[in-house]
């Protein structure tokens, strides 16, 4: 039996990833956290979905210590809204950034 209505609030932990470079130290990087939810239970014929990205790294670590923020942390919104009739299906997606600052050196 499928149920009628949906709900969702998923929240993910994106793992960090050091990639060694030889005598210059390493890059890092991470997804940061990923939380999927619906804001309300949800028809699956009119459902809405919000998507987020947050504390985002891409990081250059020197070995001596220092550090280098290639891009500083970058919040993404993503909302889904969905509803289906019997002529047609209709699909709204909204992607909100910050502000996206990138340094090169």
């Amino acid at each position: 039996r499928i149920p009628d209505k949906v709900f969702l609030d998923v929240n993910l932990s994106s793992p960090t990833v050091h990639i060694p470079v030889l005598n210059l130290g390493s890059a890092v990087i991470s997804l940061g956290k990923m939380s999927l939810q619906t804001p309300e239970p949800c028809l699956l014929n009119a459902m809405g979905l919000e998507l987020e990205f947050s504390n985002t790294v891409l990081r250059v670590e020197h070995p001596d210590g220092g550090t280098f923020d290639v891009m500083q942390p970058l919040p993404v919104n993503l909302s889904l809204k969905q509803r289906e009739t019997p002529d047609a299906v209709t699909v709204d997606v909204n992607i909100i950034t910050h502000r996206i600052l990138i340094a090169v050196s």
